[in-house]
């Protein structure tokens, strides 16, 4: 059975080595991932500041977590948004209903705490669109990268 939780201290190492796999589908020149101690402060901040879930297995143990900011709009500050930042399932557990069920509960903790629900997906998921659509999304912008190498 999964249920979904807050995180836990005992989490950090499942996380860590999540975000080791998570950092790999970015071929870019700076890994996304920082040092151990950044990250663990982070993880931390959102935790105690903002919404971090797990989704965990009673026999598999952590399947995936999913993470969010709640902050004013840059232009108007009525308006509350949250930003999912970071939605991932181990790929051993894709499988699952972790991913549904996170994304389920970040909704209805959107709707309780928030004005807008603001979410994207990396360019090579293979969530179909219309699966997003279908939650209530709509599309509104699209995102680039370019690395400088400037700073």
């Amino acid at each position: 059975m999964i249920t979904l939780r807050n995180l836990e201290e005992k989490d950090f190492n499942w996380f860590y080595k999540e975000c080791e796999v998570f950092a790999s589908y970015y071929s870019t020149k700076k890994s996304l991932l920082g040092e151990k101690e950044y990250v663990r402060q982070v993880l931390n901040n959102i935790s105690q500041n903002h919404i971090f879930l797990f989704a965990e297995d009673s026999k598999l143990g952590l399947l995936g977590c999913m993470a969010a900011i709640l902050t004013p709009h840059l232009f108007n500050p009525e308006i509350i948004t949250m930003t999912i930042i970071y939605w991932w399932v181990a790929e051993k557990n894709r499988n699952s209903r972790a991913a549904y069920m996170l994304l389920k509960e970040f909704i209805r903790l959107g709707k309780q705490k928030a004005d807008w629900i603001i979410f994207g997906i990396n360019i090579s998921s293979p969530i179909k669109d219309s699966t997003i659509r279908k939650l209530g999304f709509i599309p509104h912008e699209k995102s680039y990268l370019i690395e400088t190498g400037g700073a």
